[in-house]
């Protein structure tokens, strides 16, 4: 089982942070994300757990939690031999694009899907299209920003095909 530095991480408020940025809430995983889907409130993408997919508001009374350090980043990883499915992109989907991959959350309370690239920024004129591939299982590395695709291990698995993702940190 590969470590992970503890240094990488920090505690802090959600609504302290940017978009692009992975917290821990509640033992999972998620990505802040620019969309305001309640009153005007940042929104997170949940990554792993029951509610896998889902976007959800950040509150500002939501207390603090772990997110990756600053001079820390992340980066949406596939194994070699990942199998692609053109299925309707599912919430949590990694979607390759022709513009880099994007990742799918959906809005629980009307079913509204909604893009995202890893920065968080939400993807305005985003369609699901036949020519972009979409993986249910990827994952997400944890890295240095000086060396931003160089693994310094995995910090979560997301599997949509049993709707739970596993916690590497």
């Amino acid at each position: 089982m590969m470590q992970l530095p503890a240094q990488a991480f920090v505690e802090v408020r959600p609504s302290a942070l940017p978009p692009g940025r992975l917290v821990r809430v509640r033992g999972c995983w998620s990505l802040l994300v620019d969309l305001q889907l309640r009153h005007g409130q940042q929104s997170r993408l949940i990554l792993q757990g029951p509610h896998q997919g889902h976007l959800v508001a950040v509150g500002p009374g939501v207390p603090e939690c772990t997110t990756i350090a600053a001079e820390f980043g992340w980066f949406p990883s596939l194994d070699w031999n990942a199998l692609a499915t053109d299925q309707t992109p599912y919430s949590g989907a990694l979607v390759l694009t022709s513009d880099g991959p994007v990742l799918i959350g959906s809005d629980p309370d009307d079913g509204d899907q909604y893009a995202f690239r890893m920065d968080g920024t939400h993807v305005e004129k985003y369609y699901a299209s036949p020519a972009h591939t979409r993986f249910e299982r990827w994952s997400v590395e944890l890295s240095l920003d000086e060396r931003p695709f160089e693994s310094l291990g995995l910090l979560l698995a997301v599997d949509l095909g049993t709707l739970k993702g596993t916690a590497g940190a």
